[in-house]
This record gives structure tokens, C-alpha cells and sequence, in this order.
């Protein structure tokens, strides 16, 4: 696998949930049986920045053994808690890694805006 998927992801709110799903896929296009891997996706400021930093965050799942894995599908879900501690009005550097074993592949790379709330006095 690697990293053909530089982008930027569509804006979004301080506290809001993400929910992406993601098909990985050969070359060939057969699905990658991804069942008992782990996907991390991580947001920085700076790519410079420590891992866990207060201005970071980071989630990982493990993809379960079931079919939607085996045919390559799979979700990931960031929750608003761990939005709402991000700056607003930043633009964050953000990857994608899928993990197997002692293997680690980044399988997407890029740039996400951070918004503000609209806030009600």
C-alpha cells in the first residue's frame, strides 16, 4: 500500500463529530483485508508537534474480524469532545496510518480548517 491520497479534508467545526469511512483497496483494486488492524488518524498544528500535544489529538480504532473488514471497509469516528479542544480558525496537518504488526502504512496525508462555532451571547 501506499500513500496516493494527499488532500485536504472538508472543514469543520470546533465540536464537531467526524465520521469517516474509508475502502482500502490493492492496486489491482481487490480489497485489503484489513480485519485486526489498527487505524490511527492523527490532527497537528505542526507536523513538528509532539504526539498528545494539547493542541493535537489523536484516535485510533481496531478493525474487527467480520466481513465489511475482510472486503477492505471501515470507519473511524472522532468524537466533538475531542474537537472541542482544538484551536479555531487553524489549519491542522492530519494522516491517516493503518498498523499490522510491526508494519505501518500512512495511507492518506493533508491540510483540514478548523471553523468556530457560532457562539450565542
Amino acid at each position: 500500500m501506499s500513500c496516493s491520497n494527499v488532500k485536504d479534508l472538508c472543514p469543520f467545526f470546533v465540536g464537531d463529530t467526524l465520521n469517516y469511512s474509508l475502502v482500502f483497496k490493492h492496486a489491482d483494486n481487490s480489497p485489503v483485508d484489513v480485519s485486526g488492524m489498527v487505524l490511527t488518524f492523527t490532527m497537528k498544528i505542526n507536523k513538528s508537534d509532539a504526539d498528545g500535544a494539547v493542541t493535537s489529538l489523536q484516535r485510533a480504532v481496531a478493525f474487527p474480524v467480520d466481513g465489511d473488514s475482510a472486503n477492505g471497509t471501515g470507519n473511524i469516528e472522532v468524537t466533538a469532545k475531542a474537537t472541542n479542544k482544538l484551536v479555531a480558525d487553524r489549519w491542522y496537518q492530519y494522516d491517516f496510518q493503518l498498523v499490522s504488526g510491526a508494519n505501518k502504512y500512512t495511507i492518506g496525508i493533508g491540510r483540514v480548517f478548523v471553523k468556530e462555532r457560532v457562539r450565542i451571547a
